[in-house]
């Protein structure tokens, strides 16, 4: 409790933009590239990333893709393996910098590392009802004085009605 950041109540508004492209006249490609442009604003989080998600397997529509969270079609199954290369820009993070409006922040804070590169790879599968989602993550040192980069792992279950 004493190396704490000081905490604050915070607000973040995100955007995510990933168009669709038609590499091929298959109606269900095998592969998919995915371009993906995002961006964060707000006072615990500011910062924008870039890069292609690329799959292999049965993938729905990009609109209606459990890699979204949107598995629209209930009837269709999906399940594909996907890479998803990224460069992050961060202006601000308040989980190293203390919060943006507290002038006391805590007893350590951290230089923010502007750039930095994350991948994820992963596997995901919907039904009918049920849908599951398997990521490991590497993701570089988000702040100057870290020692080394992360590596951590996310598991996504849902249900669809």
């Amino acid at each position: 409790m004493d190396y704490q950041l000081k905490t604050e109540i915070g607000a973040n508004a995100d955007i995510t933009w990933s168009p669709s492209l038609n590499l091929s006249d298959n109606q269900t490609p095998v592969f998919r590239l995915l371009p993906v442009a995002s961006a964060t604003f707000g006072n615990t989080f500011t910062g924008a990333s870039l890069g292609p998600v690329f799959s292999l397997g049965k993938m729905g529509k990009n609109n209606q893709t459990i890699f979204w969270g949107s598995h629209l079609n209930g009837y269709s199954n999906e399940s594909f393996f996907y890479f998803y290369p990224e460069m992050v820009m961060s202006l601000y993070n308040a989980t190293i910098q203390g919060g943006l409006f507290r002038s006391d922040k805590g007893p350590y804070t951290g230089k923010l590392n502007h750039l930095r590169y994350r991948q994820t790879i992963g596997w995901m599968h919907s039904g009918p009802i049920f849908n599951i989602g398997l990521g490991l993550v590497f993701d570089s040192r988000e702040s100057k004085t870290q020692w080394h980069s992360q590596w951590y792992g996310h598991v996504q279950l849902g249900v669809s009605f």
